[in-house]
C-alpha cells in the first residue's frame, strides 16, 4: 500500500506505512532499502539537469550557461550563455531540442550541435528616398524581413512609406547588415495596400535600389515577433508555447519561432505551474487547479477545469504508456503527463480527464516547487519528484511512486 498520511495511525491498513525514508516499495509490498548514491561530479551552480531522448545528450546549466554532460567522464562542454541562472524546461520536437526559462529562449536543431536563439530579431525600418526605376507614380508601402541560413524569416518591419509623384524607384538606406543574412524586400504597388515580395539580396549593403513592381507572394510576418521566453515551453500541434507569470503564449501555425503579441496569448488567473501537451490539448495549471485547453488550434481551444487540485509546480514528465498499469490506462498509445499535485500523482488523459492514483491516501501542501524524473531501477518503474521543504530552507524532501 505504501505511504499514507490520511488515515489514522490506528487505521493504517496492512502494508501501510506513515514515513518511508530511503526505502523502495514494490507493487506487491515488498520493502527494499533503496540503494546509495555515489559522487560522480561536483560542481557549484548546477541545476537543470535533462536527458533529451531524442538526441541521447544528456544537458544541465552551470549558473547561466548551458552544457552537454558526458555521462561516461562527467565532463561538462560549454554550449551557449543564457541570459539568466533561472531553472530552465525542456521540450523536443522531432529530434529538436528547446531550452527555455525567465529570460532565455533557445533551440538546438536536429541536424546541428550549436544552439541559436529562437526567431530572429526584427529589423529596422529603412530610410526610404526617391531614386530611378521603373515604378509608377503613386504611394508606396515598403517592408523588410531578415532570412537566416536556415531559411526561416523574421517579423517584418515598421511600414515605410514614400510617395512617387514621377514614379522611378524607392532606395533604401540604413539596411542592417550581416555576413549570415539575407534582407528581403516588400513592396505595395502605387497607391496599393498589399505587401508584395520585390527583392532579396545578401545582407551586406548599407542601401538598395528597388526599380521594378513586385511580382511575388505577399508577405506573412507583418506584426510578427520572436517568441518570448517563458518558465516552461511545450510543442503542441506544428507550434512552439510558452507560459510565463499567468499568460501562456502560442507561436504561428508552421512558424513555431514567431508570435502576433497581440493576439497569440491566453490569460489565467494566478501562477501558471503546469503546461503539458498531450496532442489533442493542453493542461495548464494555476491556482484554481488544472485547466485543459481542449482541440489543435490554440486560437480555438475550448477551456475546462478538470482538476481543482493544484499541481506542485514544475513538477510535470511525460511517462511513455508502455510504463503505465494497465488499468485505467491500457489503450493509450503516446506519452501522457505525470504531475504531482495537493491530492498526490496525477495523470493526464488524451481527452483531458485525470487520473488521481491514490488520493486517499496522499496529501501535499500548497505552494511547493519540485521536478520529477521518471526512473526505471531494478526492474521498478518510477516517478520520483524532489520538492522543497515547507519546514526549513536548507533541507528538502522527495516524494516517488511506483506507478507499474
Amino acid at each position: 500500500m505504501g505511504v499514507d498520511v490520511l488515515s489514522n495511525e490506528t487505521a493504517l491498513v496492512a502494508g501501510a506505512v506513515r514515513i518511508a525514508n530511503n526505502v523502495d516499495i514494490g507493487r506487491a509490498g515488498q520493502f527494499k532499502r533503496r540503494k546509495g548514491y555515489t559522487q560522480r561530479a561536483g560542481r557549484a551552480g548546477l541545476h537543470s539537469l535533462y536527458y533529451a531522448a531524442q538526441r541521447g545528450w544528456t544537458v544541465v546549466a552551470r549558473d547561466a550557461e548551458l552544457c552537454r554532460l558526458d555521462t561516461r567522464t562527467h565532463e561538462l562542454a560549454p554550449l551557449t550563455l543564457l541570459n539568466s541562472a533561472h531553472p530552465l524546461w525542456y521540450t523536443e520536437y522531432n529530434g529538436n531540442l528547446y531550452f527555455s526559462n525567465q529570460t532565455t529562449l533557445g533551440w538546438i536543431p536536429a541536424d546541428s550541435d550549436t544552439p541559436r536563439r529562437v526567431g530572429l530579431v526584427t529589423p529596422p525600418a529603412p530610410v526610404l528616398t526617391e531614386a530611378e526605376g521603373g515604378l509608377l507614380p503613386g504611394t508606396y508601402g515598403v517592408v523588410i524581413t531578415m532570412v537566416n541560413d536556415r531559411g526561416e524569416e523574421s517579423g517584418a518591419s515598421n511600414l515605410g512609406t514614400i510617395q512617387l509623384p514621377e514614379g522611378g524607384g524607392i532606395r533604401l538606406s540604413g539596411l542592417p547588415q550581416s555576413a549570415v543574412h539575407t534582407v528581403y524586400v516588400y513592396i505595395t504597388s502605387a497607391d496599393g495596400d498589399i505587401l508584395r515580395f520585390a527583392a532579396e539580396f545578401p545582407a551586406v549593403f548599407p542601401s538598395y535600389v528597388v526599380a521594378e513592381s513586385a511580382q511575388g507572394a505577399q508577405c506573412d510576418t507583418l506584426f510578427l515577433t520572436p517568441l518570448p521566453p517563458g518558465e516552461f515551453v511545450c510543442w503542441h500541434n506544428g507550434r512552439l508555447l510558452t507560459a510565463k507569470d499567468n499568460h501562456v503564449v502560442f507561436s504561428q501555425a508552421l512558424r513555431p519561432h514567431l508570435h502576433n503579441p497581440a493576439h497569440n496569448f491566453i490569460p489565467f488567473s494566478g501562477r501558471i505551474s503546469l503546461l503539458e501537451s498531450n496532442g489533442e490539448g493542453v493542461f495548464v495549471g494555476d491556482e484554481r487547479g488544472v485547466w485543459f485547453l481542449a482541440g489543435k488550434d490554440p486560437s480555438r481551444f475550448e477551456l475546462r477545469r478538470v482538476s481543482s487540485c493544484r499541481a506542485v509546480r514544475r513538477s510535470s514528465v511525460m511517462v511513455p504508456p508502455e510504463h503505465l498499469p494497465e488499468k485505467p490506462f491500457s489503450e493509450l498509445s503516446a506519452p501522457v503527463p505525470v504531475w504531482l499535485s495537493t491530492s498526490g500523482y496525477v495523470v493526464g488523459m488524451p481527452n483531458g480527464e485525470v487520473v488521481e492514483l491514490h488520493p486517499d491516501r496522499i496529501k501535499v501542501p500548497n505552494g511547493l516547487v519540485g521536478r520529477s524524473a521518471f526512473l526505471l531501477r531494478e526492474g521498478r518503474k518510477q516517478v520520483v519528484t524532489p520538492v522543497n521543504s515547507t519546514l526549513t530552507a536548507t533541507f528538502g524532501n522527495a516524494v516517488d511512486s511506483v506507478i507499474s
